[in-house]
């Protein structure tokens, strides 16, 4: 019997059930009535997926070089390359291929190893439905940052790029993480802050003991003050700075810039501004610290209790008004005194007097009562002006006061009414008085001087007719026409007019 076996098939020959050799294309004599058997079949792409064959037909020499196999094992895959392009991927098993027409060649790849990924083809990874559920695949954007985690447990930090892991054996997750967005590090495990230098290198830390305050700068800006606790920041895209504080020393608010010092007052400062003029007693918990200089100064609260007393180093003024005295000689007045003062130690006015400005009012007050009460009325107001200096006197001899009276004066004395009348009723007549005598002294220089006058003009004609002529004129000054009989002999005429 002959058989025509084709280009693209192969024979296999069989003697009684057993195969006994692989038949090449051409044309074959098989005697049947031997028990000869001829299986034919085509020479294709499909794998060979009975084993049973493979171990029988694997025994003909020309069956071994027309085929080529692969043995995946555990743990691995097999990249299946066809003619030198990729065509897909083999799992765990055996396999052979028809190696006549087309070239299958092999990639065992280990799945247990993640680099051996490098080396498979971007074929497979986009269109390999078979092969992609093998991996898991991951992008990592700019400003981001990816948490990889293997079989639930952190391993590692990735950043930007493209990640694929086989996820055979592993499961591999992945947690996208922006960095542009700082609250995000609450969600990191602390795993990584701890151990992962990859992961450290993206991020600053700033620890924030008791009693410490942390200004916060963001690429060289103040951003805001952090207070005690533990703190992270991204510190990829934007540089974190951090400037520790101890609230314990108020020596540390010097080297901070005052506008960040203003902003904190009120919450974690006091401020406190002494003018050139005042004098400022520092007080902490109760204890006397120093006097401040003038200027502006910051204090931590770091739960002390900080007071500030302050003084006027001014010239002061005080005034007693209305202060009733009775004088020697039984007089009741009323005086309003001033007194001009300056404090020149305010350490020792406030420790050893309470509210000394109403012990002073009544120094003061005791002071013109001692002055005026040994002195009489007259005595009182011809000495005025020598009171306020006695009063002034007595001042400064008193040392208890830490202060330096500079000046002192009476305002103003006060009479009783019915004293103070009696007293203008004498001014009255003492004016009189004069007036009647100045009266007197003028009409006698008056008379004395019409006296001259007349004797002159007595002696002297031509001064006397002057003096006509003189009273002529103011007479013509105030006569509004004169009428004349001729222009001749005027004078006669107005002189006989003034004798009418």
């Amino acid at each position: 019997m002959r058989i025509m076996i084709q280009e693209n098939e192969r024979g296999f020959l069989f003697k009684n059930g057993r195969f006994v050799r692989m038949l090449e294309p051409g044309r074959h004599m098989t005697l049947p009535f031997f028990g000869h058997r001829v299986n034919v079949v085509e020479v294709g792409d499909q794998p060979f997926t009975d084993e049973r064959l493979i171990a029988t037909y694997g025994k003909d020499e020309n069956f071994q070089k027309s085929i080529v196999k692969v043995d995946v094992g555990d743990g691995q895959i097999a990249l299946h390359y066809v003619d030198g392009r990729y065509s897909g991927v083999l799992e765990k098993g055996g396999y052979a291929y028809w190696n006549v027409f087309r070239k299958h060649a092999f990639q065992i790849t280990d799945t247990l190893d993640n680099t051996s990924l490098e080396n498979v083809p971007l074929m497979a990874y986009s269109k390999d439905e078979n092969f992609q559920k093998h991996i898991v695949k991951v992008d990592v954007a700019d400003g981001q940052i990816a948490l990889h985690y293997v079989d639930g447990r952190y391993c590692g930090v990735l950043e930007k790029g493209g990640y694929a892991y086989w996820n055979t054996f592993h499961k591999h997750t992945f947690k996208i993480v922006s960095m542009l967005d700082d609250t995000s590090l609450k969600d990191i495990p602390l795993m990584a802050y701890g151990k992962d230098e990859n992961f450290q290198k993206h991020i600053v830390k700033v620890d924030v003991a008791d009693g410490q305050i942390a200004l916060h700068y963001v690429d060289g800006r103040y951003c805001g003050v952090l207070e005690k606790g533990g703190y992270a920041y991204w510190n990829t895209f934007h540089k974190h700075t951090f400037r520790i504080a101890d609230m314990l020393d108020d020596a540390s608010s010097k080297d901070i810039p005052l506008p960040i010092l203003a902003s904190l007052q009120n919450r974690l400062c006091t401020q406190v501004v002494v003018d050139d003029w005042q004098a400022v007693l520092l007080y902490i918990d109760g204890a006397f610290v120093r006097r401040l200089p003038s200027g502006r100064h910051f204090f931590w609260q770091n739960g002390r209790v900080i007071s500030l007393v302050e003084y006027d180093m001014r010239t002061v003024q005080m005034e007693v008004l209305g202060q009733e005295i009775l004088t020697l000689d039984k007089v009741g007045l009323r005086v309003n005194f001033v007194c001009q003062y300056r404090v020149i130690d305010p350490i020792q006015l406030h420790n050893e007097f309470q509210d000394y400005q109403k012990q002073l009012y009544v120094t003061l007050q005791l002071t013109l009562r001692e002055i005026i009460g040994r002195l009489r009325l007259d005595e009182i107001l011809e000495l005025r002006n020598s009171i306020a200096d006695k009063a002034l006197d007595l001042l400064r001899e008193k040392k208890d006061f830490p202060l330096e009276f500079q000046s002192a004066g009476v305002k103003d004395i006060i009479l009783p009414g019915e004293i103070r009348d009696i007293m203008n009723t004498v001014l009255v007549a003492e004016k009189k008085a004069q007036a009647n005598v100045i009266t007197r002294r003028e009409e006698v220089a008056s008379t004395r001087s019409l006296l001259n006058t007349a004797r002159l003009m007595d002696e002297n004609k031509t001064l006397y007719k002057l003096k006509e002529l003189e009273y002529l004129e103011k007479i013509c000054e105030n006569v509004s026409s004169i009428s004349v009989s001729s222009a001749s002999g005027l004078l006669e005429q107005l002189s006989s007019i003034m004798k009418v």
